[in-house]
C-alpha cells in the first residue's frame, strides 16, 4: 500500500523530500483499522541530505490474542522554517501471520504568512 499525502490540490508522497517556502507545520495523522502497526517519522534540516528526526508517532492494533493493545489513532505536529527541507517516512509491520496491515497515514502542510 503506497502512502499518499495530500496538500491542498497537490498529492505528496511520503518518503519524498520537500522544501518549505514559508514557516509552517507538518501535521501527520495515523489510523489503524485492523491488526497492524504503523510508524511515522518526521525529519527536517537545512539541506536535503542532512535531515534530522524531529517527531514520530505510531499506531498498533492487536486485539486478538494475548497482546491486547489498541492505539488506533495517533498524530504529530512538526515545525519547519522557511527554506528547510522536510520528509515524512513510514514503516509498516505485518501481523503474526505475515499479512500486511491497512493502517493509513495522512500528511498536511500548514503554512504561516500566506
Amino acid at each position: 500500500m503506497e502512502n499518499v499525502c495530500e496538500q491542498q490540490n497537490e498529492l505528496l508522497l511520503c518518503g519524498t523530500v520537500y522544501q518549505a517556502d514559508t514557516d509552517g507545520f507538518v501535521v501527520v495523522r495515523l489510523q489503524a483499522s485492523g491488526k497492524e502497526q504503523l510508524n511515522a517519522n518526521g525529519a527536517a534540516g537545512s539541506s536535503s541530505d542532512s535531515l534530522q528526526s524531529r517527531a514520530s508517532a505510531s499506531v498498533h492494533r492487536d486485539t486478538a490474542g494475548s497482546n491486547t493493545v489498541a492505539v488506533d489513532e495517533n498524530s504529530f505536529t512538526m515545525p519547519v522554517r522557511t527554506g528547510e527541507y522536510w520528509r515524512v517516512s513510514t514503516s509498516q509491520d505485518c501481523d503474526a501471520s505475515g499479512n500486511p496491515g491497512q493502517a493509513a497515514v495522512s500528511v498536511s502542510w500548514m503554512p504561516f504568512g500566506r
